[in-house]
């Protein structure tokens, strides 16, 4: 079924899933000869969740891409480029950096741009505000749970939700999705207990740490630096997508969202609109990359520029996306938006787990709330909610028409990174697994992590862990005992040793004692582990991506379209 108005499928009718392929599987290898695109390109970089830098991720991007360039023959140089930017203050301007990629006798450069909210987010969120906020996810998941539980496990089941949530099979050429409702209501009745238990389990463990004779102190004392930065950082990574993903007006972390989307539309409009004094563009093709959060924040900007061009808020657009009678097109290609802005790629996305727990909700007796939230997403979204008993007075004609859902979409994903993953909840797009495989020490650590939670392990590492810590300990005080101030004979120094070794005994009887061996060995090896398998942060140096973006976005000679 198609929904008129909109262009949209609507729930109930068969959807068939976003295409999708193995990284390099579709591409030349690498070191193949790739031509320099034709026209100046712009390329946007918007960063993800994190405490980054600035430039932080835009130089790997730059890096990555120039080196890909040159090992396919093309012989590229980088320039710094300053681009003044508007300000409030017209004697102090304001620069934007940017990294110009030329090639040898080649007209176009690519200006490769930051689009840089860390800032924006920095100790924004408390943990008391993070908290507030997933129980608010937790309780409408519950909600959504109880009121809408068949029309959430459809939707999944339409889409071929690839989640945790949906097991997805295929048996003689029929697809089976099941709902896997049990482990559903145990994460959103969980999740809301997370933080608050890695605190008791943190303050336990410095209580355990603190109780250990002699070096107690000092080790208490940099366990709770380590874990007071550690949570900082935790706070902030979180407080990102906590502050991005307010829909309440009412919340102190609306205008920041605001702020952050308009910055982002902002620096898309310097790319993609014309100049009024002399009716030309500064690029013929303009691209944008998110990872992670970005992801999210160039989806939103995206569709917020598709309703300004609808509104004929765009200099140079007509109401239609077509350029106006007056206006020097940027290239002989370019004849309206999506000819320009004509490509977005996204990696680390966890664009689909939006869609599924956190998009702003209305209930069904809210017709036209209903028809508005989704009709404000005017780039490639699919319809996330039920149209059929709307009656057809009852329909809403969006404001905009859809002027963006033709253009390129490559979504970069990999099944060690569990922040992103396959997006089908949005139309006319490629998906592209990067399989990143993990290190090798990750397989033995795995093991032994998995191994220490089994209990008749549990007990010899506990004894084993005993008696290494023993060990040292007793070396600790014998040393202790040599630098003790007076003259000692050698039995009274054993005397003094064995005396703090069985202070040390007692404390190690103790069952926070064995509780924080325990605890330290698994978390560390099991933290150790994540680390090394997860792969959020791999996109930005993998080639493979780069050279399917040179080939898909930048070397085509005419706007990139969705096959």
């Amino acid at each position: 079924m198609t929904d008129v108005a909109t262009s949209r499928p609507s729930p109930g009718g068969k959807i068939t899933p976003n295409s999708g392929h193995r990284l390099g599987e579709q591409t030349a290898a690498l070191g193949a000869p790739a031509a320099w695109p034709v026209q100046h390109t712009a390329i946007l970089v918007i960063h993800g969740i994190g405490n980054q830098q600035p430039l932080e991720t835009l130089d790997p991007f730059a890096e990555t891409l120039a080196r890909t360039y040159r090992d396919a023959g093309c012989d590229v140089s980088s320039e710094q480029v300053l681009v003044p930017n508007p300000t409030d203050d017209k004697r102090t301007p304001w620069f934007q950096n940017v990294i110009r990629l030329k090639c040898r006798d080649q007209n176009s450069h690519v200006d490769l741009y930051e689009y840089y909210w860390a800032p924006e987010t920095e100790d924004a969120a408390t943990f008391e505000d993070i908290q507030a906020w997933l129980r608010g996810v937790v309780n409408q998941a519950e909600s959504f749970y109880r009121d809408e539980f068949l029309k959430n496990a459809e939707l999944g089941k339409m889409y071929r939700d690839k989640s945790l949530f949906f097991d997805v099979s295929e048996k003689n050429g029929v697809h089976t999705v099941r709902f896997r409702s049990l482990r559903y209501r145990l994460v959103i009745s969980t999740t809301g207990f997370v933080i608050p238990l890695a605190g008791w389990l943190a303050d336990k463990l410095n209580d355990a740490l603190a109780a250990i004779p002699v070096i107690g102190g000092i080790v208490s004392w940099l366990y709770e630096a380590g874990t007071r930065s550690g949570l900082h950082a935790l706070a902030n990574v979180i407080g990102d997508i906590t502050v991005y993903n307010t829909y309440n007006r009412r919340s102190k972390h609306w205008n920041i969202r605001q702020k952050i989307l308009g910055g982002a539309v902002a620096m898309l409009r310097r790319l993609i609109e014309a100049d009024d004094r002399t009716k030309t563009w500064p690029y013929g093709r303009v691209i944008v990359a998110g990872h992670s959060l970005g992801s999210e924040v160039a989806f939103d900007a995206l569709n917020r520029l598709n309703l300004l061009c609808g509104e004929g808020c765009l200099a140079g657009f007509g109401r239609d996306g077509r350029i106006l009678q007056g206006y020097q097109s940027p290239a002989p290609v370019v004849a309206k938006l999506d000819d320009l802005l004509c490509g977005l790629v996204t990696f680390g996305s966890p664009l689909d787990k939006v869609a599924f727990f956190m998009r702003e909700e209305a209930r069904d007796n809210e017709i036209y709330r209903r028809q508005i939230i989704e009709n404000y997403r005017g780039f490639k979204q699919q319809r996330w909610s039920e149209q059929a008993d709307i009656e057809t007075w009852q329909r809403l004609a969006p404001p905009a028409p859809r002027l963006l859902d033709g253009i390129r979409w490559h979504n970069y994903h990999d099944g060690h990174d569990y922040v992103s993953g396959s997006l089908d909840y949005y139309l006319n797009l490629v998906n592209v697994n990067c399989a990143f495989a993990p290190p090798a020490w990750t397989k033995p650590v795995g093991v032994l992590a998995v191994a220490l939670g089994a209990p008749w392990v549990v007990a010899i590492a506990l004894v084993a862990a005993g008696l290494i810590v023993g060990g040292l300990a007793l070396s600790a005080m014998v040393a202790y005992g040599v630098l003790w101030p007076g003259e000692a004979s050698f039995t009274e120094l054993l005397k003094i040793a064995w005396e703090r070794l069985q202070v040390f005994a007692n404390f190690a009887m103790r069952p926070a004692a064995w509780l924080a061996i325990w605890t330290t060995a698994v978390l560390g090896l099991g933290f150790g582990w994540l680390a090394g398998v997860f792969s959020h942060s791999k996109y930005w140096h993998c080639r493979g991506m780069y050279r399917e973006i040179i080939e898909r976005f930048l070397e085509p000679a005419d706007p990139p379209r969705h096959p």
